[in-house]
């Protein structure tokens, strides 16, 4: 005869802690949900300072440590859960107080910043460092443990409306203020494009010198526009305030009349490189606009500008590199010259779908929802555990040790269904974006995924920019394991997890094999329930054999090559 005892003690996290009397409760470990631990215990009343330590309108909230304490046969199991108080609702007549509580994904879905938030722009090279970026905003001090990484690069397509960008060919397009010359650079190893060709400016006693090119731009009107260039300098002295001036102005009336709109500023010490770039925004009603770089030095010395690029803003504060038509393909990117060679606008094509704006952190915008688009669109999921470390899981994780759930043994009740209704199993998935982007215009994407001969397909919505492919697929390949649970109650084990290979065998039922999904333990019962996505298994599988046993010493008879791995 098992014979086992329970104590359950819980305080609150301060200085010092401050202990609650646990009259019951349960905690719950669900992989289909954030947070991942859930769990409402009842305490007695407790007195005045300990009752005004539970206010969750503190920042951050308090903290609740619950030890369930277990002695089976002699053998001690202990399990601390570390989670952090939702609520706190007194109930009079019985003299005690019910305390929801969760792990840690709650105080992220909480935060969200003030005002937009570009950061993650910069950490598109690696996933856990996004994920590293928004949980230190939101809990700083917390834990990532080791785990997968990839990057998440954003791409979007992109038109350089510079017809001349690089003096490739020629200087078309361009005119020429108070300079001395005004001739083609080749050999400049400097410049970044392929053909490494420049504009050679070089000045005069006027420091109001530059070139320049002037166009029509209505498309570009009430729009945000990226405009970058790249400046060279020699030997160069005598500086004015013009020395590596980047400039843009406006008409508002066919380009019979331009008005300045911004400037930015490059290098004015002698013999460096520098990028120029800056945001612009055209006004509404503009009809046509002009770009000018400037000498700007009180000599005769060369200053040599290339690598323009005018492309409307995409979102991306990191996407300021230049391209045009010789730019070489990538794997995420192909360019092509709208018309001549060198003389014409280019077309940059994004290959691979992702849109920038899903790694702008909007002002209001949950730091959980942000990261839940991100992770499971790359097959992933973010798991905060009860001793608050963090954890991207991918589809194989499998939670440390195993558990045997035994008719006649430590089972207590069981349930066995299977249901095609709710939105549990399906074998297909269409999610819907929708989101209104950085212009107000409304998007809208779709990903898809199906498994061979599907028969029930889910459709997903979501109010957010497109996170690139993956999540129809990840919600598919996820809801396979559902559709079949086996219920099962026991004596509680604190050692179970969620997502924990187990073994349940049922009275005249074939055993069962598979993995828990949901771990509830009640204090009231001192008892676990474990839901768990199982399979048939034969007797004789070679998944049952014992851990340092061969199959080949497994019952005459036994086969295991037919069975589910």
């Amino acid at each position: 005869m098992t014979v086992s005892t329970h104590t359950y003690t819980a305080v609150v996290v301060g200085t010092p802690n401050r202990d609650l009397s646990i009259r019951g409760g349960g905690v719950t470990l669900d992989t289909s949900r954030a947070p991942f631990v859930t769990g409402t215990i009842q305490v007695a009343m407790p007195g005045t300072v300990t009752l005004a330590a539970l206010d969750v309108r503190t920042s951050p909230p308090p903290r609740i440590l619950i030890t369930a304490t277990s002695v089976i046969d002699g053998v001690t199991q202990t399990r601390v859960f570390n989670l952090t108080l939702r609520d706190r609702v007194i109930a009079f007549r019985d003299g005690t107080i019910g305390l929801p509580v969760s792990s840690d994904e709650a105080l992220v879905l909480d935060h969200a910043p003030l005002a937009d938030d570009e950061a993650l722009f910069t950490r598109q090279g690696s996933l856990r460092s996004i994920v590293a970026y928004v949980l230190g905003k939101a809990i700083p001090g917390a834990t990532l443990a080791a785990g997968p990484d990839q990057a998440v690069s954003v791409y979007a397509d992109a038109t350089n409306e510079m017809i001349n960008p690089a003096a490739a060919v020629d200087l078309t397009g361009w005119n020429a203020t108070n300079l001395n010359t005004f001739t083609r650079a080749t050999v400049q190893a400097w410049a970044a494009n392929s053909n490494q060709t420049a504009f050679n400016l070089r000045g005069t006693a006027n420091t109001d010198s530059y070139i320049d090119t002037a166009f029509a731009a209505p498309g570009m009107a009430g729009r945000n526009y990226l405009l970058r260039a790249r400046q060279r300098t020699t030997g160069i002295a005598l500086p004015s305030a013009n020395a590596g001036r980047l400039r843009v102005f406006y008409s508002t009336n066919g380009g019979v009349t331009y008005w300045p709109l911004a400037d930015a500023y490059g290098t004015s010490a002698a013999n460096t490189t520098a990028d120029v770039s800056m945001r612009v925004g055209f006004p509404i009603g503009t009809t046509h606009i002009i770009v000018r770089a400037y000498h700007g030095f009180n000599n005769d010395q060369s200053v040599l500008w290339s690598d323009f690029r005018l492309s409307e803003y995409t979102g991306d504060p990191t996407d300021l590199a230049y391209f045009d038509g010789n730019t070489p393909g990538t794997t995420g990117y192909l360019y092509t010259w709208n018309g001549a060679a060198g003389l014409s606008i280019t077309r940059r094509r994004a290959l691979i779908s992702r849109d920038p704006e899903a790694l702008l952190w909007k002002a209001g915008q949950s730091g959980l929802r942000l990261l839940a688009s991100l992770v499971q669109a790359l097959g992933l999921r973010l798991v905060c555990d009860e001793t608050r470390t963090w954890s991207l899981r991918a589809e194989g994780y499998a939670a440390p040790g195993a558990l045997a759930i035994r008719h006649g043994v430590n089972l207590i009740d069981a349930d066995d269904s299977i249901s095609r209704d709710g939105e549990s199993w399906f074998d297909a998935a269409v999610t819907v974006y929708r989101w209104t982007d950085r212009n107000g215009d409304r998007q809208e994407r779709r990903d898809t995924y199906a498994m061979a001969g599907y028969s029930r397909l889910r459709t997903f919505e979501r109010e957010m920019p497109y996170p690139g492919p993956g999540f129809s697929q990840y919600a598919v390949r996820r809801a396979q394991g559902r559709g079949r649970e086996v219920t099962a109650a026991a004596v509680a084990d604190w050692r179970a997890q969620a997502e924990q290979a187990i073994t349940v065998v049922l009275e005249g039922a074939p055993i069962q094999t598979g993995q828990t999904s949901r771990v509830d333990f009640s204090f009231d019962r001192d008892e676990m329930t474990v839901t768990t996505r199982t399979t048939d298994t034969p007797a004789a599988a070679w998944v049952l054999i014992p851990s340092g046993s061969k199959w080949t010493d497994q019952p005459t008879g036994g086969s295991w090559t037919g069975e589910a791995i």
